[in-house]
């Protein structure tokens, strides 16, 4: 993965960097491990939390 990336989000581009920066290190998971996962799973938790 690389280390910066450009999101598009409802129009709107979000630059994000440290992909690589290990923020659970118990488990491993990166930044962009948790942002992908927030990605996948924003469709079906969004309507919950509006």
């Amino acid at each position: 993965m690389s280390d910066k990336a450009e999101l598009v989000v409802e129009g709107r581009k979000i630059q994000v960097s440290n992909l690589g920066k290990v923020l659970y290190p118990k488990v491993g998971f990166t930044k962009g491990q948790v942002i992908d996962y927030y990605i996948r799973i924003a469709p079906v938790l969004l309507p919950h939390l509006k």
